[in-house]
């Protein structure tokens, strides 16, 4: 199967944008790498604030992009409502200014558009204007009507209207707490990478199981991997073996930092994913944490930045100070990503 998106339009480059993010951008600058004809990475920020520093919100978009090392030129979407007094188009001085220091990395801006709530345009045109090929202001039925959201939806890609972090509330029973922490005694090690011993091999099998089952296991099972989630050695083993079940310790180090060397079975981490979700309505406070940051996590070997921080404040607002969340919360805001979402033939599939 071919699973190359041609896009041949701008309503068709707009249209991919939320279908790839997961979600309708709003108040956002959005960049899309380009190599040669072909789209690649996909970078979204919020807008910056009125007497932000442009220049060094440019330097970091572009410090962002040139992580794609095969990119050579740069798409920008503009999602904005905002009027301004003199006409002009909103962001104008970011735009200016990442123009340039795009120009200077070598991945120079090809073309530029700005989206509203009620249609779309060419960033540079205005009325009369001479843009070349320029059609005017356009209706955002023509984006959602493009071929590639057509293409997209029938993939199964089904974008919300916002960021999209799924976290279901506690509904279970009030006891789970105690429950959980007294299972935590079935998952303790001394060795936290000894991945053989009887407590981690239990933990291990029980997830790998819950995950081939489709990600819904009953509150039982479910408790029992609320409480191996709670042991941070497990804690970590556990989120390895949804990208790499090796037991080699340098594989394992890699893999926790996002240098997985193997292309990520995709289909597994969804199910992952979902397990995770699911779990988080038999776990109550602080014991969320662990969850919450495995998703996010999950998100930035996704390359799903928005998500990944969106559950990472999640996971500190459940335990402040919660110090996996915290670093992680570190690699995002650098824009570290992982290896697998660099490469385009081992990147997550929308």
């Amino acid at each position: 199967m071919n699973n190359k998106i041609k896009a041949v339009s701008a309503a068709d480059i707009l249209s991919y944008v939320p279908h790839t993010l997961g979600f309708q951008p709003k108040d956002s600058i959005v960049l899309v790498t380009l190599t040669g004809p072909l789209l690649g990475a996909t970078l979204r920020m919020d807008a910056p604030t009125p007497g932000s520093d442009v220049r060094s919100f440019a330097q970091t978009l572009t410090s962002f992009v040139c992580k794609d090392e095969a990119a050579d030129a740069t798409l920008f979407i503009v999602y904005s409502d905002e009027n301004t007094l003199s006409g002009a188009r909103p962001h104008a001085d970011l735009i200016d200014a990442l123009r340039e220091e795009l120009e200077t990395a070598g991945m120079p801006i090809r073309d530029g558009w700005i989206v509203t709530t009620g249609g779309w345009a060419n960033y540079r045109c205005e009325p009369g204007c001479e843009v070349p090929d320029c059609t005017g202001w356009q209706d955002t039925s023509l984006i959602e009507n493009s071929i590639v959201s057509a293409e997209m939806i029938y993939r199964g890609s089904n974008p919300g209207t916002t960021e999209h972090a799924p976290a279901p509330e506690f509904s279970s029973s009030t006891s789970n707490a105690d429950t959980i922490d007294l299972l935590t005694g079935n998952y303790m090690v001394a060795d936290p990478v000894d991945f053989t011993t009887e407590p981690m091999l239990a933990a291990r099998h029980a997830f790998d199981a819950a995950i081939g089952n489709g990600g819904e296991p009953d509150e039982p099972e479910a408790l029992e991997l609320c409480a191996a989630f709670q042991i941070k050695p497990v804690r970590d083993r556990l989120m390895a073996d949804i990208i790499d079940t090796s037991d080699d310790e340098t594989v394992f180090g890699k893999v926790v930092i996002g240098l997985a060397e193997t292309a990520p079975d995709w289909e597994r981490v969804d199910a992952a994913e979902r397990l995770l979700v699911h779990l988080l309505r038999f776990a109550p406070g602080v014991y969320r944490a662990p969850l919450l940051t495995g998703l996010g996590w999950i998100n930035w070997y996704k390359g799903k930045g928005t998500p990944a921080g969106l559950y990472t404040d999640k996971a500190l607002a459940a335990d402040p100070g919660y110090r996996l969340a915290e670093l992680l919360r570190k690699f995002y805001n650098m824009g570290i990503l992982p290896r697998p979402a660099l490469n385009k033939e081992t990147a997550y599939k929308h």
